[in-house]
């Protein structure tokens, strides 16, 4: 298995882990994972841990204001094993690699 696609794999058992503990959020699932496969299509460099990356994801596609919708951060971080710091960094070169609006 290639890096790239270890990076995949885990990346989407993290969205579909949040999205057990989050299940309002469950409908993102799939674009969240399509996402995840543009990412690793993307010119560009995944450094740091794939939790960070795939709560960048959920982020990009979620965020209203400060935060996801009714998930609290710590709740985020323990999923994704990421600070919210590095989540939200994640995440606006997400909304700015691919043009993202959050989902209502």
């Amino acid at each position: 298995m290639t890096d790239a696609e270890k990076f995949k794999t885990e990346c989407r058992e993290l969205i579909d882990s949040f999205c057990k503990q989050a299940p309002q959020h469950r409908p993102l699932a799939p674009r969240a994972k399509r996402m995840v496969g543009m990412l690793t299509g993307a010119d560009i460099s995944l450094e740091g841990c794939p939790g960070g990356w795939a709560g960048g994801v959920i982020h990009a596609l979620t965020q209203v204001q400060c935060g996801v919708p009714g998930v609290l951060n710590a709740d985020m971080e323990k999923i994704f094993n990421a600070s919210m710091g590095t989540i939200r960094k994640r995440s606006a070169k997400i909304r700015d690699l691919f043009s993202c609006v959050p989902v209502p």
